[in-house]
This record gives structure tokens, C-alpha cells and sequence, in this order.
């Protein structure tokens, strides 16, 4: 799409870069490709950029974290570690079945499972030996060994690869922003594009969409129009391991050294190059089982330009020696003037991931609402009974890929996790 003879465009004319592309058929066309040379953000990955900056494989990884821990479970079930320095998140979702008696908490095994694969990973083991080798830690573990079950999955930043291990029904997405032209329109519930992504011809904070929540003032509507987005279309996503509806796989301080049974680990283990800007997200299936994937890649849509500003206003994208970076930080800080674009890009990435896990307890909590996915698989089960949303622990860690040599803050760098008194 892009031109290697186009100027670069000014940070300042950035908006009025970002302008609806209307049209249809090859005159549409034409348009679009028109409008995508002049956005800076969408040419970052292709030629126009100096060699260096293409080729720069090393890469690092920013995280934030959120739990919502269901009112009934306490402390809740779910773990999750986020460590930017070791390029590790994962999540491990303890199996309330597996309580067989008081002495038996599945959120200790999950947390203690967790912590052995975060103790792996710091040894030097990939994302897939951290969990068999955790398989084999747990077995003999004082706090494990009271029982207990759980889903884990992890996800490794090594190099330019991000490699998941995935063993249950936890999902793991990487996703790439990237331009795209859609119908839009800004409602109050977020789960659309903002201001800062779409520029029309008169500004303005008009909307038109969903229904407004009763207790509010109807908004200003105006007609959807189409526009240039920076759409996270889903590069990876781990799919979900079970052995039937609503069980799946899981390991257990109980397993056998070789993978049998019930609680067998039969992982899977995938992988995908990563670039510059992508967004990562890991869940549980408290998130999964409430709220679709389209809905997901609209959450993280909403937050895109806030996201990218604050990584380009703390030099947190770009290597600090790369000759294109002033330029793109210039153009891209202007993307979003929020307020939440001045902090840590660990706090917007925080806000995102509060975001996913809040959506999925609106969603169960809601009794207006019969589809889900969890509904759908139970009725294609042949379960007619199931509809709405699961009442489960909600537990999701974000991460934004930048480059190897970018200026990370202190609070970037903080490691995250809910290991408690189970960590090692």
C-alpha cells in the first residue's frame, strides 16, 4: 500500500491525515490507499523505513495486569505473573472441581503452579519446558501436594517470537493494529472507536449507536460513517483444550511423570513473529466464556490511540539511537491528548486489561443477556437450558511489544503477580 516516493507527513496535519475515506467499488479504493500513505502508523512495518529499524529483531514486552475475583470465591482461583524483564506473563485458573475436601484450595495449587513456571522461565527454560517442567515440580510440593487442579497457560517473549503454552481453556491472543476501513460510530459504553481514531469533518463528540444507559441524558447522534482505523486484528489465538463441555484440560499434583489420565499435560506449544505496536492479551476463561472475540478486539480498539501515544510520549516504542523515531514519535504522541496518555504505558495497559475483565462481569451479571459464548457451546452440547453469561474469576494480563532498546520506566519494569504467600 504504501509508496516509497510519498512525503512524510507533519505531526500537526496528522488529523486532518486521518480523514473519512468514502467512496465505494475502485474509486473507494483507491481512496483508502490515498489515505493510508499519509498515516505514519500505518506504513511502521514496511519499506519506507530505514533497514534498520525493519530488521531489528530484538524486542521487549510491557505488561499490566487485572483480576476481578467472583463475590462467592474470595481471594479467587485464578494466578497470573506479568514480568517484563523476563518477557513472561501467564495465567493459571485453579478448578473448583478438583476441592475434594477443606484442606484442598485450587487457587493456592494455581498460584504455586504459576510461581514454578515463572522460577523455569528465570532458569532459562522456553515457555513449553517452564510448563512440563512445573508438571513435575508440583508433584512432591508441600503446598500442591495438600491437591488441587489447574488451567495454565504462558506466554514468552524471546527475540522477535512470541511463544505460548497453553494447557486448558485460558486464551492467548497477539494482536496486530492495523489500518482499516469500517463503518463507526461512538456510543458511552466504549465498545467503539473514539475520537482520537476517527477524525470527521466537523468535530465533535456527537454519537449515535447503542442506547445510552436509562439513567443518562440521551447523547447527540450522527449517522455511522466509514473511516481509517487502527483495527487489532488477531495475528494468534490459542484455542481452548478440553475434554468435554466444561472440563478442561488440567494438571494436578497428582499426575503421572507421563502425560495419562484426566490431568494429562498435553499442551500446546505455538508461536508467531511479533513487531513493534502489537498488543498481547492473556486470559481466563472467566473473560472467554462471557465476552466474544470481536468484542474483545473492540475493547482493545477503543484504547489503541491512548495506548500508542503514551509508549511514543515516554519514548517507550522505539529504540532510542533509530533515525526514524523522532518522526514517529512526533506523529504518533498526537494520536490521543487523554489523560491517561500522559502515565506509564504499564497503567494504560492496566486500564485495558480492567477494561476486558469488567465487560465479562457486566456481561454475567446482566440478566438481559441470553448469548455468550459459553451459552452457545452448552446449547450446541445439546444443554438448551444454559443461556447467559458463566459467574466465574475474571483474570487478564496486557502487554504492548516495543523495541529491545526503548526507554521502559521503573514502573514498567515492575513485576506483577497475586502469588501471595504461595510464591517461592
Amino acid at each position: 500500500i504504501a509508496s516509497s516516493s510519498a512525503p512524510e507527513p507533519s505531526s500537526s496535519s496528522l488529523k486532518s491525515q486521518m480523514s473519512l475515506v468514502r467512496g465505494a467499488g475502485d474509486a473507494g479504493c483507491r481512496a483508502m490507499r490515498g489515505t493510508l500513505r499519509s498515516i505514519p502508523w500505518a506504513v511502521v512495518h514496511r519499506r519506507r523505513l530505514p533497514t534498520a529499524l525493519q530488521c531489528r529483531r530484538g524486542l521487549r514486552i510491557v505488561f499490566g495486569a487485572a483480576a476481578r475475583p467472583h463475590k462467592s470465591k474470595g481471594p479467587g482461583e485464578d494466578a497470573y505473573v506479568a514480568d517484563a524483564g523476563l518477557g513472561l506473563a501467564g495465567v493459571a485458573d485453579g478448578v473448583g472441581g478438583s476441592k475434594t475436601g477443606p484442606q484442598v484450595d485450587p487457587g493456592a495449587f494455581s498460584r504455586r503452579l504459576l510461581a514454578w513456571c515463572h522460577r523455569h522461565v528465570e532458569e532459562g527454560a522456553d515457555a513449553a519446558t517452564a510448563l512440563e517442567r512445573a508438571r513435575l515440580s508440583v508433584r512432591g510440593d508441600e503446598v500442591a501436594e495438600r491437591g488441587g487442579a489447574a488451567t495454565v497457560l504462558l506466554a514468552r517473549l524471546a527475540g522477535d517470537t512470541l511463544e505460548f503454552a497453553n494447557l486448558g481453556d485460558s486464551v492467548g491472543f497477539l494482536l496486530r493494529p492495523a489500518s482499516r476501513q469500517m463503518t463507526v460510530t461512538r456510543a458511552d459504553d466504549g465498545d467503539v472507536v473514539p475520537d482520537a481514531q476517527v477524525t470527521t469533518e466537523s468535530e465533535g463528540d456527537d454519537t449515535e449507536g447503542e442506547e445510552a444507559p436509562q439513567q443518562a441524558a440521551p447523547a447527540p447522534q450522527r449517522a455511522p460513517q466509514r473511516a481509517v482505523v487502527f483495527y487489532p486484528r488477531a495475528v494468534l489465538r490459542t484455542r481452548e483444550q478440553a475434554y468435554y463441555f466444561n472440563c478442561p484440560y488440567q494438571m494436578a499434583s497428582g499426575d503421572d511423570e507421563e502425560p495419562s489420565g484426566l490431568a494429562s499435560c498435553e499442551y500446546d506449544a505455538v508461536s508467531a513473529t511479533a513487531r513493534v505496536g502489537d498488543v498481547v492479551v492473556l486470559a481466563t476463561d472467566g473473560l472467554t466464556d462471557n465476552v466474544h472475540n470481536e468484542i474483545v478486539e473492540r475493547v482493545v480498539l477503543a484504547l489503541i490511540p491512548t495506548l500508542w501515544s503514551a509508549a511514543a510520549r515516554h519514548d517507550t516504542l522505539w529504540a532510542h539511537d533509530d533515525p526514524a523515531r523522532e518522526q514517529l514519535r512526533a506523529a504518533v504522541t498526537d494520536l490521543s491528548d487523554d489523560a491517561l496518555a500522559f502515565e506509564p504505558v504499564s497503567s494504560v495497559l492496566t486500564e485495558l486489561a480492567s477494561r476486558l475483565a469488567d465487560e465479562a462481569v457486566t456481561t454475567y451479571e446482566d440478566p438481559q443477556v441470553e448469548t455468550t459464548p459459553f451459552a452457545h457451546e452448552a446449547r450446541a452440547e445439546g444443554l438448551t437450558h444454559f443461556s447467559g453469561g458463566k459467574e466465574d474469576d475474571v483474570t487478564v494480563v496486557a502487554g504492548l511489544i516495543v523495541d529491545d532498546e526503548a526507554y521502559v520506566t521503573a514502573a514498567d519494569e515492575a513485576r506483577l503477580d497475586n502469588f501471595g504467600e504461595y510464591g517461592l
